[in-house]
């Protein structure tokens, strides 16, 4: 069946998309809704409607056929080709929305190199800071809650219009069940513009050096979208979590989740049968009987439900935002660099300099 999944009647798919319930439009936040109130209404698979398949196999092919109709032959793949308020004065956000582990490190890479321009961020603690005071450096003045620079040098100063800024928005965590990674509109679009960030060292309190910042939503005028093949997106993030727990030197967890394929089939199968997990998939009242029993067939089920959750998520928000929007696929770095990094830097309104990328380690395939 089709499914229109854009607000402003923007099509979105052909015929393998399927709607889902995973919209909980109306409530602050899912575990508000699921006390009382209105039923949520349906919203529209995006990328690929993992779950109809019946084997995880079926989802490459749901998969491939999502994303290849958005590949775009101009700068934007959105409806939207004017920045909401074209009449902005001082720099411009531009939303690099990724979901963990989807090549977000690289494409940061990408434009400091190739436009020897600082980006920035929506999370101070990775950001650059005030030696003097302690604080992050905001990237605009009339926005101290963030976004912050991040890469900046004197060889790599800010960019004077639209300025790229790392977000992973919500419904994220690794590691969790429904009641940590469900999220509404609302609250996934608040997560797109919240992060910690560090205190002035005058108001560093019994050790405490960080805060909750959250900027406005007005000074975002563009994204990114990127995306990555959900099954390497999936097994990379094992791998995050398995070098986390190596760095820490948790003997525990790499003895019983070792860095191979065995190891990543222990980890979801782990994840697939904790108790509290399902007990939260039972009591949800947005996780349906057909789409429980669907669960049993796929390895690290969550894993993939976090991932079609939070590229809805992104596409309804960007739509709702009116942000014109380049949907940008990592594997494209490993078929066509070059024309990637052009349409990258097109989008930002930024020069290639010197031609210069960082190398691209292909062959993350899993």
């Amino acid at each position: 069946m089709t499914a229109d999944a854009s607000r402003g009647g923007r099509r979105r798919g052909n015929d393998q998309y399927a709607p889902v319930p995973l919209s909980f439009d109306g409530f602050d936040n899912p575990a508000a809704a699921q006390r009382g109130g209105a039923a949520a209404s349906p919203r529209a698979v995006c990328v690929a409607a993992l779950f109809v398949a019946v084997t995880i196999w079926a989802c490459a092919a749901l998969y491939s056929a999502a994303v290849s109709p958005h590949r775009p032959g101009d700068v934007s793949s959105s409806a939207f080709t004017a920045d909401p308020d074209p009449s902005m004065t001082g720099r411009r956000v531009v939303w690099l929305m990724s979901f963990p582990n989807s090549g977000t490190s690289y494409t940061g890479k990408v434009v400091r190199m190739s436009s020897h321009m600082s980006t920035a961020t929506t999370y101070g603690l990775e950001g650059a800071v005030n030696n003097q005071t302690g604080e992050n450096i905001p990237l605009r003045e009339d926005s101290t809650e963030g976004p912050f620079l991040s890469g900046y040098s004197n060889d790599h100063p800010v960019a004077p219009k639209y300025v790229q800024t790392k977000t992973h928005c919500g419904g994220r965590c690794c590691r969790c069940g429904p009641d940590k990674y469900l999220e509404t509109l609302d609250s996934f679009e608040k997560q797109c513009r919240t992060g910690k960030s560090y205190l002035p060292k005058e108001d560093r309190k019994d050790s405490k050096k960080t805060k909750s910042s959250t900027y406005r939503r007005d000074i975002v005028q563009r994204a990114i979208h990127l995306v990555r093949d959900p099954f390497d997106n999936i097994v990379s993030r094992f791998h995050l979590e398995f070098h986390s727990f190596a760095s820490k030197n948790k003997t525990d967890f790499l003895e019983r989740y070792p860095n191979s394929p065995e190891g990543f089939a222990a980890f979801c199968k782990d994840m697939d049968e904790n108790k509290d997990f399902s007990a939260q998939e039972s009591k949800s009242r947005f996780i349906t009987e057909d789409l429980l029993e669907l669960f049993k067939d796929v390895p690290c089920h969550g894993e993939f439900y976090k991932y079609i959750q939070w590229h809805n998520l992104a596409f309804e928000t960007t739509d709702r935002m009116r942000l014109p929007t380049l949907l940008l696929h990592y594997e494209d770095y490993d078929t066509d660099l070059k024309g990637t990094v052009n349409r990258l830097l097109s989008f930002l309104e930024l020069s290639w300099v010197g031609r210069n990328t960082p190398d691209f380690v292909k062959g993350k395939t899993y």
